[in-house]
């Protein structure tokens, strides 16, 4: 016999990738307008009592109900900690980010919260350097998970809180360096995928003398 658990849901968790049904016999009235309109009214006050015109959508989809928290494993994180997922499939074990507002989570990922000793993004970047040691702590590529004893363990160099903040800083302009070099290599990469097409087209019809390299400069590439 199948047991009946009670567990707090997201709209979200409901509705994506299920089916529900109902027993014959546990139908003692159908849905109807009224009903339908009273469980629309009750999510709708519930969800108006979290939502403000300023959040963003990424926002409204992690909304979770007092009950549901206090029912829950979450946890409110403070802004700027980083979490680290301590299971997943594929690359997500190991991962680590850095939340930029208070939120919550569940205890498929642990919290640090840096102290005054240490500079959270050059933490991150440590962290993320490390992210195969990491992993290792957990059985690597197999289903094992890591737990908060072993990233508590984690050996952290801690230079001067001023030299931190400088190598962080350093790494994060050599990231938008390349970060902007591979947006611009790929746009470039895009327009020689279209110029192929359009001289291959311009060839099989007749009219390849028309055909033109998007590119800014058509002699650095084949023709």
């Amino acid at each position: 016999m199948k047991k009946i658990l009670g567990a707090p849901k997201s709209i979200r968790e409901l509705f994506t990738g299920v089916k529900y049904s109902i027993h014959y016999y546990q139908r003692e009235y159908q849905w109807q307008r009224k009903q339908i309109e009273e469980l629309v009214e009750d999510l709708t006050g519930e969800f108006l009592e979290y939502y403000a015109e300023t959040h963003e959508r990424n926002e409204v989809e992690k909304y979770i109900t007092e009950e549901a928290f206090n029912k829950s494993s979450a946890k409110w994180i403070p802004p700027k900690s980083l979490v680290i997922a301590l299971a997943g499939q594929g690359k997500t074990k190991g991962m680590v980010a850095q939340v930029q507002f208070e939120t919550t989570c569940n205890q498929s990922l642990g919290v640090i919260v840096p102290n005054d000793k240490i500079y959270n993004r050059f933490l991150q970047y440590w962290l993320k350097n490390n992210y195969l040691n990491i992993r290792s702590l957990g059985g690597g590529d197999k289903g094992d998970g890591l737990n908060l004893v072993m990233i508590g363990g984690i050996p952290i160099p801690i230079p001067l809180f001023n030299e931190q903040v400088l190598i962080a800083n350093f790494l994060d302009n050599k990231n938008f360096e390349f970060d902007t070099f591979i947006q611009k290599s790929q746009q470039e990469i895009e327009l020689l995928k279209e110029y192929k097409t359009a001289l291959i087209s311009e060839v099989v019809t007749g009219n390849a003398a028309h055909a033109k390299c998007p590119a800014q400069n058509a002699n650095d590439y084949p023709a």
